[in-house]
């Protein structure tokens, strides 16, 4: 007997679930929603759901790869119309989790349904996010924890992107100067050169600027909880 945990879910923020099951754990995500457990008898099974926070730590491999394919990741930055400017629809300040007894005497297929949480614009506050069971009945209200670090995350995936960014503009530009360097056309040079300056103070400008919106943010949601 074969028992299938399904996630619907359909938002911008990846997002993963451990899903536990006599003893055994497999992770369900949006591009592999459905975990599969195989059991011998009928019976009552506790079966656990439990959101896994987005880690962004990177090994010093990573690093030094992420360096060297700056050029790359700015062009896919450039032409994916720069998508980090939707910081909120990225974070994920909530981490849920649900416990529930499940009775099972055949092949089951348990489906959840996952809900991210929301930004309220007019109220300035999340709106938390929820588990649901559309097949069972009487299921004990999930827990919801607080997932703080997730807005250090959000503005270092921002940083690494503009950065990325940057470095594209600005190596076209000086590219540009050099050229009309070659030319003896200083008015040329200048301008790009004046260009590149204005595009780093720019890209510095933006990371301040959310880096002091982010924290803005933090703060308020651990004030409201």
């Amino acid at each position: 007997m074969v028992l299938d945990v399904v996630m619907k879910y359909d938002g911008a923020a990846p997002v993963g679930f451990n899903v536990n099951f006599m003893g055994k754990t497999k992770v369900v995500t949006e591009n592999n929603p459905k975990a599969s457990f195989k059991f011998e008898k009928k019976g009552t099974f506790e079966l656990e759901i439990v959101q896994i926070p987005k880690e962004e730590e990177l090994t010093k491999f990573k690093k030094i790869l992420n360096i060297l394919l700056l050029p790359v990741i700015g062009l896919i930055k450039i032409f994916s119309s720069f998508g980090d400017a939707k910081l909120l629809k990225k974070l994920n300040p909530y981490l849920v989790s649900q416990k529930i007894a499940v009775d099972l005497d055949g092949d089951t297929e348990i489906g959840f349904v996952y809900q991210k949480a929301e930004y309220d614009k007019k109220q300035k506050a999340w709106v938390k996010p929820s588990l649901q069971f559309p097949s069972l009945m009487n299921i004990e209200r999930y827990e919801v924890a607080q997932n703080v670090h997730d807005f250090m995350r959000c503005y270092t995936d921002f940083r690494c992107s503009s950065i990325a960014v940057c470095f594209d503009v600005v190596l076209l530009f000086m590219i540009i100067a050099f050229i009309a360097l070659s030319k003896s056309s200083m008015m040329v040079f200048t301008s790009f050169l004046v260009l590149s300056l204005i595009s780093i103070l720019i890209c510095v400008l933006a990371m301040v600027f959310v880096k002091k919106r982010m924290d803005g943010m933090k703060e308020e949601f651990l004030k409201k909880g």
